[in-house]
């Protein structure tokens, strides 16, 4: 009776061991395949939200340089180029000029007179 016991009990220790051993690498089985679906449900998360991210960037207007900015003070306008406030400014000259009975001033774009001035220079030795 006594061998058939310890049989008995030999037999369940190595049943034991046994589907310990498979309990056990089921687990780290689950335990990492869990990881890499982790791993994967982030990856998608992060790519979502930097779409969504791209997609803000590009529904905004692009920032202004100042190639693209419109000039608001007559002072960034460049010479010869008329603004509102210029265009209204140039009436009124004309208007004073007109009551007083003269006749309103030609202006000449500063490229000209530069070329005056050059040419008058290649005159005079």
């Amino acid at each position: 009776m006594k061998l058939a016991q310890i049989r008995d009990e030999y037999e369940a220790e190595m049943e034991m061991n046994k589907t310990q051993f498979d309990d056990q690498y089921a687990y780290e089985k689950g335990r990492y395949i869990d990881y890499f679906t982790a791993l994967i449900a982030e990856k998608q998360r992060r790519a979502d939200m930097v779409g969504n991210f791209l997609g803000a960037f590009l529904s905004l207007p692009p920032v202004p340089t100042k190639e693209t900015e419109q000039p608001v003070l007559t002072k960034e306008a460049y010479e010869g180029r008329t603004t509102r406030s210029r265009s209204k400014s140039v009436k009124k000259e004309e208007e004073v000029v007109e009551r007083r009975g003269r006749k309103p001033k030609k202006q000449i774009p500063e490229k000209e007179k530069m070329s005056k001035r050059i040419k008058e220079k290649r005159k005079t030795p």
